[in-house]
């Protein structure tokens, strides 16, 4: 399904909160349905993603669950280890928060019950002249791991490195400093 905006990316409420940047504007922000199907992880700052990973993916459903902001979605993140060919699976539901809209809560399931995250859409829409609809998220700091950023498109892409060109420098043209560090931390992620 191709998304009703062409990609266009959002200063993160998750960095600027309780400063005197603007307001993340919402106009572009994709609907459940929208997000709702398989994402293919193009590139990450994640520690956790980058280190010995390949052929990341999110699945996001729509829940049965909601919160006082909207229905929830479930999430599954699929992934290889290198050098193994079992694929491997985390599970969690996230609920739209209340404090800005594109900012979930993320809850595990099953063995990742007591873990939980907020994330945030920073970006999203169709790259026309490369033929992907692409999604960049902001994942918030845990006691696990650090802040970080990442993209993914609906289609494996051929040439990850234009997309993450193009996001990166609409990324860069915030001047938020955090958020220019997350974007030079960036990796192709590996797909197989």
């Amino acid at each position: 399904m191709s998304p009703s905006v062409l990609f266009q990316a959002r200063s993160p409420f998750l960095i600027t909160q309780g400063r005197s940047l603007p307001p993340p504007k919402s106009g572009f922000l994709p609907t459940t349905t929208e997000l709702v199907g398989e994402w293919h992880m193009a590139a990450t700052s994640s520690a956790f993603w980058k280190d010995r990973k390949h052929s990341v993916s999110i699945t996001y459903q729509s829940s049965t669950k909601s919160g006082p902001a909207g229905a929830a979605l479930d999430d599954v993140a699929s992934y290889y280890a290198i050098d193994s060919s079992t694929q491997h699976s985390t599970k969690g539901v996230s609920t739209p928060s209340t404090s800005c809209s594109g900012v979930y809560d993320w809850h595990g399931t099953g063995f990742l019950r007591l873990v939980s995250t907020r994330w945030e859409i920073v970006g999203y829409g169709s790259l026309e002249e490369m033929g992907a609809v692409v999604l960049v998220t902001l994942a918030q700091k845990t006691m696990f791991s650090p802040q970080s950023l990442s993209i993914y498109s609906k289609e494996k892409i051929e040439k990850p490195n234009e997309i993450v060109l193009i996001i990166s420098d609409s990324l860069k043209s915030f001047g938020i400093a955090a958020l220019s560090q997350e974007v030079e931390k960036l990796e192709l992620m590996e797909t197989q």
